[in-house]
This record gives structure tokens, sequence and C-alpha cells, in this order.
């Protein structure tokens, strides 16, 4: 820590211990309220409600400071005085509690790259600035859809106002932008580094300021949760701590009013310089005569003390900030929860781009049985460069369980994902990669694609594919979204249609709604055909199969059947495994050896 924080120090307490010298603040510090209690969040954790406007929180419905209040008082105080905190403004949010959620994270996120959708479809861009994104809190925002369906509406209904108003949004921007502004100055390894200390640490009070005022100004008419931002920042405005720091600040910026007379030679050069009049800012509580600063130094002499302007001053700064501290690590808080909207929005304005359209989707309880896509696609492709398709369907009863046949690369694996994202963005309470949709809320999610052997695994195909699936009984909740690729890939045909029909009746007393891919056609078609002569609604089987134009290409779209080809002798031609094309590399390897 710098040497003028000690010293300011120092002249706060003698001044308040024996009133030695003009101090505008020893008298009129103000008193904070007790801090709130920092705990995970919970009905038994949230800040009460006679205090609720002392937080922001856009992110639960009631409201909670998330964030390690006593590790970020110190960092904020450390920060402030000019040390290296190494970050932890960042990383404020990393570990902060959550919504309470009864879904797993480690039972999807892997198959559903959830670094590379925020990565590739999430990034935040506000003009020219990509801001450095807590990448680890929002992957846990959304991997952690609330169990309380009212936390979700409670999102959806800020990501909707923000998104019908450009001005709003704009507002919301600069907010942001204002925030990491702060968060630079504080915790920055950076230019702001190299700034004179006072200087710098008045810059930290003018950010305050300016980010508290437009949060005061920018969302007093909002009907979602983000009118939070207003009375937060109300209640900041009108404390007396802020009135310190802005009296502060405009004594540091208007010490004086100067009036001076130029004469201008023929050749545009100054001849003649006058001060005609001098009036200084003598209304603000900082402000000392020229008789008053010269006795206040001759006082604190005369008892032993020597300190200058400069020091005092240290002072006076200190106290501005130990008089708004409290109301930043709100701000810190609202940083992080803002990236989460910010990143939904981003996700619409990535889609567009590539003419594809998002929408907060319909959530409805398992009761309602409707389940439907228009225009459904897969935002993992954002990465590659060709033409993404999109698909509709429904997909009827969320109990249903659904079978998906064709070739290979035609679109299966991704479909799965895509209906898997959407679940999980959707209920997380953002935007879903959809025209339009009608969900079921799913009390978990459990996604496995086909794994690749590795080299430590112990047991072979089958017995991976046996731990495959006993993993999803020991993760699957009832109603859940379950999600399997290729099941049973690693056995004979005869073998995995046991497994197969052993997994469907079990996955029937889950009253989940599955999605299976497999390239057992004919079994598929036995099951289509036992299925058509049940009448039992209650956990059904329905069949989609890859669509195919007239030369039996994949349009990667799906339609009702079961496909009666994997079009195996296609993908052996695409990959150049013919017997013609084999033959000639058998012959140049005789010819070469």
């Amino acid at each position: 820590m710098r040497g003028y924080d000690s010293g300011s120090r120092a002249v706060q307490n003698y001044m308040r211990s024996r009133h030695v010298a003009h101090d505008p603040l020893a008298d009129h510090d103000p008193a904070p309220p007790p801090p709130l209690s920092i705990a995970p969040v919970g009905p038994t954790h949230r800040v009460p409600e006679e205090r609720a406007h002392e937080v922001v929180d856009l992110l639960n419905l009631a409201p909670a400071i998330v964030v390690d209040g006593e590790r970020l008082r110190w960092a904020l105080s450390f920060g402030f005085a000019g040390g290296d905190i190494g970050g932890l403004l960042l990383a404020a949010m990393r570990k902060s509690p959550v919504a309470e959620s009864n879904w797993k994270p480690e039972a999807f996120s892997a198959g559903l790259f959830v670094n590379d959708l925020l990565r590739t479809s999430m990034q935040v861009r506000i003009g020219t600035l990509i801001p450095t994104v807590d990448a680890l809190f929002l992957a846990r925002v959304i991997t952690h859809p609330p169990r309380d369906p009212l936390i979700t509406e409670y999102r959806h209904a800020i990501v909707r106002e923000l998104d019908q108003s450009k001005a709003l949004r704009a507002r919301f921007n600069d907010v942001y932008v204002g925030l990491h502004r702060l968060r630079e100055l504080l915790d920055s390894q950076g230019p702001s580094r190299e700034l004179d200390g006072r200087r710098r640490r008045l810059d930290v009070l003018a950010s305050i300021r300016d980010v508290l005022l437009r949060m005061q100004t920018g969302f007093a008419d909002c009907e979602s949760g983000l009118s939070r931002i207003h009375r937060f920042a109300e209640h900041a405005v009108a404390s007396p701590g802020f009135h310190q720091l802005t009296e502060l600040l405009d004594y540091e910026n208007h010490l004086a009013n100067v009036d001076v007379k130029l004469g201008i030679g023929s050749d545009g050069r100054v001849r003649h310089f006058a001060i005609t009049r001098v009036a200084e800012n003598t209304a603000n509580r900082f402000y000392q005569s020229p008789l008053g600063r010269w006795w206040a130094r001759i006082g604190l002499l005369l008892r032993g003390y020597s300190m200058g302007e400069s020091e005092i001053a240290n002072r006076w700064v200190d106290a501005a900030f130990e008089g708004v501290q409290q109301f930043v690590i709100p701000m810190v808080q609202l940083l992080g929860e803002m990236e989460f909207y910010l990143a939904t929005l981003a996700f619409k304005d990535t889609a567009a781009s590539r003419t594809l359209r998002v929408c907060l989707p319909d959530l409805h309880d398992p009761a309602i049985t409707s389940t439907r896509f228009d225009a459904l696609f897969n935002p993992l492709l954002f990465a590659m460069p060709s033409e993404i398709r999109t698909c509709d369907f429904d997909l009827g009863s969320f109990r249903n369980t659904t079978l998906v046949t064709g070739p290979n690369s035609g679109g299966k694996t991704r479909l799965l994902q895509a209906i898997a994202i959407a679940q999980m963005l959707g209920q997380a309470g953002g935007f879903v990669p959809a025209a339009n949709a009608t969900l079921t809320r799913a009390s978990g999610l459990f996604v496995s694609l086909i794994e690749e052997a590795r080299a430590d695994q112990k047991e072979g195909r089958l017995g991976t594919e046996l731990l495959r699936i006993r993993k999803l009984f020991e993760e699957a909740r009832p109603g859940s979204l379950i999600v399997l690729d290729e099941l049973c890939s690693g056995t004979n045909p005869s073998e995995g249609e046991e497994i197969i029909r052993l997994v469907l009746s079990l996955l029937g007393e889950l009253r989940a709604s599955v999605f299976i891919t497999t390239h057992f056609l004919q079994f598929a078609t036995r099951l289509a055909a036992e299925a058509n002569e049940t009448t039992d609604t209650g956990n059904g089987l329905r069949f989609l199969q890859v669509e195919l134009d007239a030369q039996e290409n994949p349009t990667y779209r799906f339609v009702s059947g079961v496909a009666h080809t994997s079009l195996a002798h296609q993908t052996a031609a695409r990959l150049g495994v013919t017997k013609d094309e084999l033959l000639a590399l058998v012959s140049r390897n005789l010819r070469d050896s």
C-alpha cells in the first residue's frame, strides 16, 4: 500500500480526536447502516423488505447480496488506495451463489459445449468495446435454471423490456460501460495505474458519481426488474456520503472562477495578460479562506505535526470513498448480473447477423402437453461459415420419447443439441434459438453424446455404453429432458435392441421427455409398428427422420417417420471409400514398395 494512505488515515484519526484544523468531514461523516448479510441465495438469506432498495439484483425475484461482501470491502479499499488486488473485482461473482436449481451441469454441459456457446454466440460487444466478461459466472447462470418459475419470468420480463426499446438498451449499455470503467480504475494493471495517485482516486470518485447519476435517470419508468436500478440509485444519491463526494469533486474541479484580459498583437500572439477578477467557490464546505489555510497550517506546526495540504486532501478523498463504499459492493454485483442480459441480447444480434430469429419461449407446466419449435437452429454452428438450416416440428406431449433416425452427417446430433440448448437458455431466462417456441419446464437435463475411446478406459465399447446408461439413471430426475446420441452403437443389433427396449421402458417411469438417435433402422421400424397398435399416450413413442431431397441428400430438416437407409454408400463415396478408389490406393502402394 502506498505511503500516502497510511499518512492520510493518521490525519483522519488526529482530526477526529482533536479538531485541530478545519476538516469539513470531521463532524459530518455518514453513519452507514449495518452491512447486509452475505449468504447463498435462498428463502432464508434474502435482503429484508425494508432494505430491498439497497440492492439491485437483476437475477433473483427476491433481492439478495450474493457477492462475498467482506472480501470485496477489503479489495475495494486496497484497490482505491492503489494496491494490486490481482483481478479480484473481475472474479467477484465467480463463486457467488446462483438461484436454487435442480439442474446438474455435469450431466449436460460437456455435451452442449457451453463454453464454446458463450464464446461464439454470446460475445458482448458495445460499440468498439469488447469487455472482459466473467464467462465462468455466466456459464453458471445459464446451466442452473431457477427452480422457481417466477424467477425465470422475472428475467424474461427484463430481457423483453430491453429488447423492445433501443433507448432503454442504450441507457443499459451506458451504465455497464461506466461500471466497467470503474472496475478498471479499481482493479487494473493497465494505463490507469500510471496516473497520479490522488488523480486516479478522484477519477474513481467521479466514476462512482457518474454511474449513479446514469442509474438514477435512466430507469425510472421501467416496469420490469430494471426499475430496481433506479430505486437503488435514488437511495445512494440521497445519502450524505454521495453529497460529500459531489462537493469534494466540485471543490476539486471548481476552486474559483478567474476572469482574465488578453491583449493580442497583429501577429496573433498574446501581448498582454491580466487577471481582472477572482471569485472563489466559498459555498463549498471544503472551502477555506487564505487566512484559514494559513492558520490551520500554523496550528498543526505549533502542536508538532508537519502535514502538508496534499496529506489533508488525501484524507478528504479517502473519507469521501468511505462514505460511498457501501454502494459500490452492489454495483460490482450489478456489473456481473448485467453481463447475463448483455450476453442474451448479443445472442439475438449474432443470430440476426446470420438471418436467424430468436424468441423468448412460452414456458408451461408438464400438465400442458405441448412442445413446439418454429425455425429451430443449433447456435453451435455459428462457429462454421456454412449456411445454418432451421426446422419446424411439434413434439406433442412433454412425456413422449422420440427416436431420431437418418444418415450420418444428416444433422441428428445437432438437432438434439439444439433442443437441449433451447431448453437450457429458455429456462435460464434468455432467448432460445427459434423463431417461436413453446416449452414445458424440465426438472433437469441429461445429455450424453457418443463417447470417444480413451487410452485409460477400463471397459470395452459395450461396457462403456452400459456405464453410460447407468449414469443416465443415476442422474436423471423425473420430468427431465433426456438426450441420448447413438444409443447402443457399440453393441451388436440383437443385444442392442434388448438394451434399448429396457431403457425405453424404464424411461417411461421417469415421465421424462426423451430424444434418442439410433442406426438400428429395422428395430426402429418395428417399434413404430408396435406404437401404431397401442393406444397408450402416457409416454408415447414418436419418430423423426432426416429429410432427404430428390438426390437423397440430407436437407438437415426432419420429418415424421423412420429412415429406410443410413445412406452408407453416399457417405463412403463422399469420403473416398469406394472399391475403385481403394483399389487405386492398393495399386499405388504396391508400386511404391
